[in-house]
C-alpha cells in the first residue's frame, strides 16, 4: 500500500471521530433541553425583564416632559391673552377721560336750556353706561376717600398744597384710577393738602 493511501484513511478516520463527537454533544444538549423546557427561553426572558423597566423610565419621562410643555403654552397664552386686554382697558379708560374732561367742560347754563337739556342728558347716560361697561369687565375705580391716607401703591401724588382750615391731611381726586383684581392698571392721581401752618406771632 504506498503512503498517500494511508494518510486518506487517517484522515477520513479523523472526521469519523469528530462527527461522532458532534453527534454526542448535540444528543446531549437535546436531552437538556427535554429535561428543562424553559432553559433556552431564560435568556430573552431576563433580557426582556432588564429592557421593561428603562421603557417604563422613559414613557415616564416622555410624559412628565409633555405636561410641563402644555403648562408652559397654557401659561404663554394666558400671559398674552392677560397683555393684549389690559392694552384695551387701557384705551377704554383713556376714553372714558376723555368723556369725562368733556362732561366737565360743559357750561352749567346748558342745564338751564331746555334745548340743550336733551344734549346734556344723553351724554351723561353714555357716560354712566360707559362706567357700567368697565365694571361689567372687572374694572374697580380707584376713588380714594377725602380722609383717605396717601397710598403709594394706589395713589400718585400730582401736586402737593397747604389749605387754611383743615385739621389733619386730606387727597382731593384729580383723575380716578382703575384696578382690575389687585392689579393696579392705572393709579388714581391726588393732590395731597395739608393743614396750612399757623403764622408767626408778629414781633412788637
Amino acid at each position: 500500500m504506498s503512503p498517500g493511501k494511508k494518510k486518506r484513511k487517517k484522515t477520513t478516520a479523523t472526521e469519523t471521530s469528530q462527527d461522532s463527537r458532534r453527534q454526542t454533544e448535540a444528543r446531549t444538549e437535546a436531552e437538556a433541553a427535554a429535561a428543562d423546557p424553559a432553559a433556552g427561553e431564560r435568556p430573552a426572558a431576563a433580557g426582556a425583564e432588564t429592557a421593561e423597566p428603562e421603557w417604563r423610565d422613559r414613557a415616564l419621562r416622555a410624559h412628565a416632559e409633555m405636561q410641563n410643555m402644555r403648562k408652559r403654552l397654557e401659561s404663554e397664552v394666558e400671559e398674552r391673552t392677560r397683555m393684549r386686554m389690559e392694552a384695551l382697558f387701557q384705551e377704554l379708560i383713556t376714553l372714558n377721560d376723555h368723556l369725562e374732561l368733556a362732561l366737565a367742560a360743559l357750561p352749567d347754563e346748558l342745564e338751564q336750556n331746555q334745548a340743550a337739556a336733551g344734549f346734556l342728558a344723553g351724554i351723561k347716560a353714555i357716560a354712566a353706561s360707559f362706567d357700567d361697561l368697565l365694571r361689567r369687565f372687572g374694572l374697580e375705580a380707584i376713588q380714594p376717600a377725602d380722609d383717605q391716607e396717601f397710598d403709594p401703591d394706589r395713589h400718585e401724588a400730582v401736586q402737593t398744597e397747604e389749605r387754611e382750615g383743615l385739621e389733619a391731611p386730606r387727597l382731593e381726586l384729580v383723575r380716578r384710577g382703575y384696578q382690575i383684581g389687585r392689579r393696579i392698571l392705572r393709579p388714581a392721581q391726588v393732590r395731597v393738602l395739608r393743614p396750612a401752618e399757623p403764622a408767626a406771632p408778629e414781633q412788637e
